[in-house]
């Protein structure tokens, strides 16, 4: 009874699974599926069930290593201490296809006699996979480093270095574990004033914490080469729930902080010309065409209660002609004032 439980579980997992009795030699199924079947009878030896797969099902550019992953001379050393042993390969009935062989039985002497050779559909996973990994090679086009961490050992797999990187901790960071490889980056790259932002991210728990409440984190901080100031981004991603394990990039943002900066002093250039016209003007304004908007900078107190602090410019314009402005002038106040002609 135990046995047949065992076996319709593992047939909600399996699409296919074959007795085999190394001693006789000789399989017999237990499950399997009409497009299979085409192919591989119900029973038979084992050499012709494992033939007709390798040569008939199994793609050619797997063959070579399926044919070392059945190979009944050495299947039972190989299995010596484990549950299955497992080979993923590409099926012409199926697609992606993970093969097993589980130890079944031993005889009184110790010898394996019986084994299960099962196979499961992972096309699916291979797909969420490929996914996977072009989500991961869409973060690392603008990132000089990539690397993807494991949540729960803080294993690092590298996906891109930089020169610079490569050159000075290159085959270090790559053998050591995130929390120690972080530590090393920071101690001898980061500006000090700068090591803080880090405290979030130095450990896998701090990490956790960050991605229970967001898929992302990311801050700009400093570097120090060559006497000179360079400015860095980090940023960690969480790409699926389904997996524990997240994406570590760096970039150099040194033309976005330049960027950054010149917009600032052309504001701050902006404003000094704006307060100057204040300085000359009673009552001034600034004007946002493309929103028709305004905002005040200094004015009157008539004016300022006739038109207001903000508010939709070409509607108050016109209140101001009609209301503020003698009769007289009313008509070439309207001309000089018309936004739409300006």
């Amino acid at each position: 009874m135990e046995n047949i439980k065992i076996l319709e579980t593992l047939g909600k997992i399996y699409y296919a699974i074959y007795d085999i009795d190394l001693q006789q030699n000789a399989y017999q199924e237990i499950t399997s599926m009409d497009q299979v079947r085409e192919w591989i009878p119900a029973s038979g030896t084992a050499e012709e069930l494992f033939r007709i797969i390798h040569n008939n099902l199994c793609m050619p550019e797997y063959r070579p290593e399926f044919g070392t992953f059945y190979d009944l001379d050495t299947l039972e050393n190989r299995l010596q201490g484990k549950n299955i042993i497992t080979y993923e390969y590409i099926s012409a009935s199926v697609g992606w296809v993970q093969a097993g062989i589980i130890p079944g039985n031993y005889d009184a002497s110790g010898k394996l006699d019986r084994v299960l050779f099962v196979a499961r559909d992972i096309s699916a996973v291979k797909e969420k996979g490929s996914r996977y990994m072009n989500m991961i090679k869409a973060l690392s086009s603008p990132y000089e480093n990539l690397y993807a961490v494991d949540l729960n050992d803080g294993t690092l797999e590298v996906y891109s270095f930089a020169d610079h990187i490569r050159e000075n901790y290159g085959d270090v960071i790559a053998s050591q574990k995130y929390e120690d490889a972080l530590s090393l980056y920071i101690n001898t790259e980061v500006h000090k004033d700068d090591i803080p932002l880090f405290s979030n991210i130095r450990t896998l728990e701090g990490c956790w914490k960050i991605f229970e409440k967001s898929k992302e984190y990311a801050f700009v901080y400093r570097v120090i080469r060559g006497g000179e100031v360079h400015y860095f981004k980090c940023q960690i991603v969480k790409p699926s729930d389904e997996r524990d394990e997240f994406a570590l990039g760096f970039r150099n943002v040194d033309e976005d902080i330049l960027a950054q900066n010149r917009q600032k002093r052309e504001l701050e250039h902006r404003m000094d010309i704006i307060q100057s016209i204040g300085n000359i003007y009673s009552s001034s304004y600034y004007i946002d065409l493309e929103k028709d908007s305004f905002e005040e900078l200094s004015a009157l107190g008539p004016v300022h209660e006739a038109i207001g602090s903000e508010g939709k410019a070409r509607e108050r314009m016109d209140f101001f002609v009609s209301n503020i402005v003698e009769s007289a002038y009313q008509d070439e106040m309207k001309k000089f004032m018309d936004l739409g002609t300006l």
